[in-house]
């Protein structure tokens, strides 16, 4: 048989109920309570508790904190108004039973919602966890892209830079090599000009020294024929 939780203090505003049930020396966690809109139950074996509530409140919303001894619950309700008393009085055993299964009802139906809600957001969770893996894997392949287009950027640019010094360099090299075959030339021709100039001076050397015999003998033919 169980044992009831039967003490227990409440007050109200219009917006909410708040209520201390001492647990006796028992110790309670969340598990030990079950709340629907106008269920509340309190297992802790062999100690119980029940209240069928006077009116439906937010269970959503409501809580309960467990400490010192006690349970406090702060039970918002769904219509603000002043109840006549924390539970229903005079409700027979089967609007009692009645009350209890359809609050079972309603947990099981809640419980349902909540696992399908909880599906849903796991689904939820788990394609938008894919859709920012995929976002994050796009993001890091089109940054290695861009590194690699960066680095091939750098190495044409590189190789553009370095076949331009090539061929200037090959150009300067012609040019210096036309200038040193044109000074070449030009040693050449002075030196073949020098070298006319050297065979031309004795041929003239010799012609006066021919003419100076001839000369004189022409000379000495006219003084000849003058004594004559």
């Amino acid at each position: 048989m169980p044992v009831w939780l039967r003490e227990h203090r409440w007050r109200q505003t219009a917006a909410a109920v708040y209520l201390s049930l001492p647990l006796r020396g028992a110790r309670a966690t969340a598990a030990n309570i079950f709340c629907t809109d106008q269920y509340l139950k309190v297992s802790i074996p062999p100690f119980l508790f029940e209240a069928i509530l006077y009116a439906p409140i937010d269970d959503t919303n409501s809580t309960a904190k467990i400490g010192n001894g006690i349970i406090f619950f702060t039970l918002y309700k769904k219509e603000a108004a002043m109840w006549d008393s924390l539970t229903l009085e005079n409700a027979n055993k089967e609007k009692l039973q009645y009350l209890r299964e359809n609050a079972v009802l309603k947990a099981h139906e809640k419980a349902k919602e909540e696992t399908e809600a909880k599906k849903v957001t796991k689904q939820e969770h788990k394609k938008y966890a894919l859709e920012a893996t995929m976002k994050i894997e796009e993001a890091e392949r089109k940054r290695i892209e861009d590194l690699k287009e960066k680095e091939r950027q750098k190495v044409t640019k590189e190789l553009e830079l370095w076949k331009k010094q090539q061929k200037d360099a090959e150009k300067q090299k012609r040019v210096q090599k036309e200038g040193e075959i044109h000074q070449e030339v030009e040693q050449l021709k002075e030196k073949e000009k020098e070298k006319m100039d050297k065979a031309r001076i004795p041929n003239e050397g010799t012609c006066k020294t021919r003419l100076k015999p001839t000369k004189g003998c022409i000379m000495r033919s006219v003084f000849y024929h003058s004594l004559q």
